[in-house]
């Protein structure tokens, strides 16, 4: 998801702050809310904060944290309010924690060094439905209301078809990236990510995740353990729009992004430290799926609603001579984005057989020392690390 945030980050910063200003022309305190809704978290977070302008270098002045951030005491009210059609029929008051800042969440200021920032959440649910809307009001002492308003994006059962999540009851899907056998490698098919539009999502940006154990071992011989650690291993497989946003279930597209395998094996060589002390064994033994069930990916579809989407499209590089444009908002009487997103999944997705041959012996990835301790067909066989894999 962090890719969706990036371009949201730069624009953050540059809102937040000027250091090139006329000191002689009135300072305006001017409310910035950014915040992206999404049903299937449990918790949503909201950064409500203020611009600062003067002559200091950047840094210090955003080290200073009544520059960036309101007092309680500033506040009349900050709430999320539902709405379904001009009726109200709840609303909750924004509660406040601590919450540390990394440089790829929306919640980075950059130049602050306190790693920890004053963030506003609300952990009642959400739920999309017809005409239902949430509104995000920000009152602060001797100012108007600061608000926006965004509706969900619809969450639809099924709509990622390739790969499926493979569950009880789920044939097995598996991706595959290579056409390997135990004589031939470096063949590499493209293999096609598919899944269905939602109503009222513009821009869709795809990940798949690799799940391995690494273990450290005291020699190459591989004899004495030293450790074992479960690791994730994260691929950004780009961005797809949709031709039409949308707005009813016949409206829904067919989607699809290809990607070639040989880019798979690079992105593991580039990713990945060769060492003949450490082993790298493919497939997780996820008994309450199905006996000897070993999954391997997790595909991520991460889907901006239209105002996200223009606000991603709005924060692009100019190409044009006039480098200079207006911001995007879509908060009145302040500056920023409440918008929403929402994230689908394919879980417990396995690698076949093929696929899993050639990261053991390709030529991107022969030297990372890869096997799958599912390649015996003997449930009580789980020692063995090979370059096979599982057969249903």
């Amino acid at each position: 998801m962090k890719y969706l945030f990036l371009i949201l980050i730069a624009s953050i910063t540059f809102s937040s702050c000027n250091s090139d200003i006329d000191l002689t022309a009135p300072y305006e305190d001017i409310t910035i809310v950014y915040g992206l809704l999404d049903q299937t978290e449990d918790i949503q977070y909201i950064r409500i904060n203020k611009s600062f302008l003067g002559d200091a270098p950047l840094a210090d002045m955003a080290s200073v944290r009544d520059s960036v951030q309101y007092d309680d005491s500033d506040f009349i009210s900050k709430r999320i309010e539902k709405w379904q059609g001009n009726v109200k029929i709840d609303e909750w008051e924004l509660k406040d924690t601590l919450l540390e800042a990394i440089n790829e969440s929306i919640f980075y200021i950059s130049g602050i060094t306190d790693p920890l920032r004053k963030i506003y959440y609300l952990d009642e649910p959400i739920e999309e439905g017809e005409n239902i809307e949430y509104k995000v009001v920000v009152e602060i002492q001797n100012k108007g209301s600061v608000f926006a308003t965004t509706s969900l994006i619809e969450n639809t059962s099924g709509s990622i078809s390739n790969p499926r999540s493979n569950t009880a009851g789920n044939s097995s899907q598996r991706i595959k990236f290579s056409d390997a056998s135990s004589t031939v490698t470096g063949v590499y098919p493209n293999y096609k990510f598919k899944w269905k539009s939602e109503i009222g999502a513009s821009l869709y940006e795809l990940f798949l995740e690799m799940d391995y154990v690494e273990k450290v071992w005291e020699s190459p011989a591989h004899e004495v353990e030293v450790s074992s650690e479960l690791k994730t291993l994260e691929w950004y497989l780009g961005s797809t729009e949709t031709n039409q946003i949308a707005q009813t279930s016949s409206q829904r597209e067919d989607l699809e992004k290809s990607i070639n395998g040989e880019l798979f094996f690079q992105q593991v060589s580039s990713s990945l430290e060769a060492n003949p002390n450490i082993t790298r064994e493919i497939g997780i033994l996820n008994e309450a799926i199905v006996q000897n069930h070993y999954s391997t990916f997790r595909f991520n579809l991460v889907i901006a609603d239209e105002d996200f989407g223009s606000f991603i499209d709005f924060s692009e590089p100019s190409t044009s001579l006039a480098q200079e444009r207006p911001q995007w908002t879509n908060v009145t009487n302040g500056q920023g984005l409440f918008s929403s997103r929402l994230k689908q999944q394919s879980l417990d997705v396995r690698m076949d057989n093929n696929t899993m041959i050639e990261l053991c012996i390709g030529q991107f990835t022969n030297d990372l020392n890869f096997c799958s301790r599912g390649a015996s067909t003997d449930p009580g066989d789980l020692d063995e690390c090979s370059c096979g894999y599982l057969v249903d």
